[in-house]
């Protein structure tokens, strides 16, 4: 009798997404995830791939990059509270998903088809889902500005991706801090700002903490923390508009027709 590894990632998410199904199968890099919504004071979901032990590691990167795209589609703050692996015989499993709507009695019905195909498209959403799901400010500001480094990885590329990409913000915070930035701040290059006074003032340290020439930015100092939280809308923007014009990643809405087609057709 082969055995296999049960691998459960338990995780809560965002009341405001209460799955329309309790029980979901989805294909994704080959393994079969099965995930089970649970409702109550918290809401958990899931997440079940049962794999052959000599597989645990991919099956386990698998899992993980789906919470990627869970977190991107849905933009949906994850928190895991718990991670383990059980190995014993192969049970008979099988779920079913209603495919006859995305949305039933305004409850969200998860996509049963997987969005990404490469590993850097993994990684941004894999960076996205930390930044998203941080409790800490800081933390999420950095996120953001290193999905946009996957492509820009020097602080002129990342400067001028940015400044050639502000055209795209939609009109909200992230337009309103960029227009205050420029005009009310006397910034004249944004993307130059972002990387030095905020990805770089994030990333280091230095004993002298108040060096003017080595900016740090201080999770204890007041001022620092406003500009944080008040900056940090214009970076997730931008990291959402990277993802999705430089890598090419489905929007919702974009998702959603691919599964209405892929639904007509019968897959």
């Amino acid at each position: 009798m082969r055995l296999i590894t049960n691998m459960f990632i338990i995780m809560a998410f965002d009341s405001n997404h209460e799955f329309a199904d309790e029980h979901y199968e989805i294909e994704y890099d080959n393994h079969k995830l099965e995930l089970k919504a649970q409702h109550g004071l918290v809401h958990n979901l899931v997440t079940e791939c049962l794999t052959r032990r000599k597989d645990q590691k991919d099956a386990y990167t698998a899992m993980f990059s789906f919470l990627g795209e869970l977190s991107w589609l849905y933009k949906m703050k994850i928190n895991l509270l718990g991670l383990s692996a059980n190995i014993h015989a192969p049970n008979k499993t099988g779920y079913w998903i209603d495919k006859t709507s995305y949305k039933r009695e305004n409850k969200t019905i998860l996509l049963d088809f997987q969005i990404t195909e490469s590993d850097v498209q993994k990684l941004a959403l894999g960076i996205y889902r930390e930044g998203i799901s941080a409790n800490s400010v800081f933390y999420s500001y950095f996120c953001y500005c290193r999905t946009i480094m996957i492509l820009n990885t020097h602080r002129k590329d990342f400067a001028n991706w940015v400044n050639s990409n502000l055209v795209h913000l939609k009109q909200g915070d992230g337009k309103y801090i960029a227009d205050d930035l420029s005009k009310n701040q006397n910034i004249d290059d944004i993307g130059l700002y972002l990387y030095e006074k905020g990805r770089c003032a994030l990333a280091h340290a230095d004993v002298n903490v108040n060096n003017p020439d080595k900016p740090i930015l201080k999770p204890f100092d007041y001022e620092d923390m406003v500009r944080v939280m008040k900056e940090l809308a214009l970076v997730k923007e931008l990291a959402e508009i990277f993802i999705h014009k430089d890598l090419k990643v489905l929007t919702w809405k974009e998702a959603v027709e691919e599964w209405k087609k892929r639904s007509r057709k019968g897959k």
